[in-house]
């Protein structure tokens, strides 16, 4: 006879350890490939150091000039009260942008503490939702047999 309450918990039990099984799985896997690429391989992290990011692009040669045709515009040009309010915050900005020294080491420090966070959280959660499901399971399947 066909029981559906029991069908449900069993779909139910066998899913959720297959979801925990998952996360356990991805959030281990994202923790050895971030072991690998801080001891074993560093250089993999090389590739993010080459641009830090601007309030817009601008040709780097031509950055002063601009700039400077950009202050003198403020005020000679024929804007609008927004445009100017928008060209004085953008200028502000860039200015604040060029002030600032990005240190890539401390930036690739917190990008692998991130991820070190994000990963562990994942086994954190996804351990338990495993292997209580999974025993549960388990304890079904002996009481089956005997």
């Amino acid at each position: 006879m066909f029981d559906a309450k029991s069908f449900i918990r069993t779909v139910y039990l066998y899913l959720f350890s297959l979801v925990g099984l998952f996360i356990l799985v991805f959030g281990s896997i994202g923790l050895i490939k971030l072991g690998l690429t801080t001891w074993i391989f560093p250089e993999a992290d090389n590739y993010e150091y080459g641009y830090e990011r601007k309030p817009i692009m601008i040709d780097e040669l031509r950055d002063e000039e601009l700039i400077a045709g950009l202050e003198n515009c403020e005020e000679t040009c024929d804007l609008s009260a927004g445009e100017k309010e928008a060209l004085s915050e953008w200028l502000a900005d860039y200015s604040e942008w060029q002030g600032k020294a990005i240190d890539p080491k401390v930036e690739l420090r917190r990008r692998r503490q991130r991820q070190a966070s994000d990963n562990i959280a994942m086994i954190i959660v996804g351990l338990p939702l495993y292997l209580i499901h999974w025993g549960i399971i388990k304890k079904d399947a002996k009481k089956k047999k005997a």
